[in-house]
């Protein structure tokens, strides 16, 4: 499955992954779903697009702080 990218503001660093990581992770079944570069300002999602559309990872990242723009 090809996994979809997202640059990323409001990810300043590794001590709020964890707190994103939990908002986010009620989208996503599987939390390998979802990782975070936190060097390179990068959400990265590799959940089916049909089950979890990219409007709900934006809505998501926005209720948890993250400005989120796909790549």
């Amino acid at each position: 499955m090809n996994a979809r990218s997202f640059r990323v503001e409001g990810l300043d660093c590794v001590e709020e992954v964890k707190a994103r990581r939990a908002a986010l992770a009620p989208l996503l079944p599987d939390g390998e779903d979802l990782s975070f570069d936190v060097l390179r300002g990068r959400l990265e999602v590799t959940a089916d697009p049909e089950r979890v559309p990219t409007e709900s990872i934006l809505a998501a990242a926005a209720r948890a702080g993250l400005r989120a723009v796909p790549d």
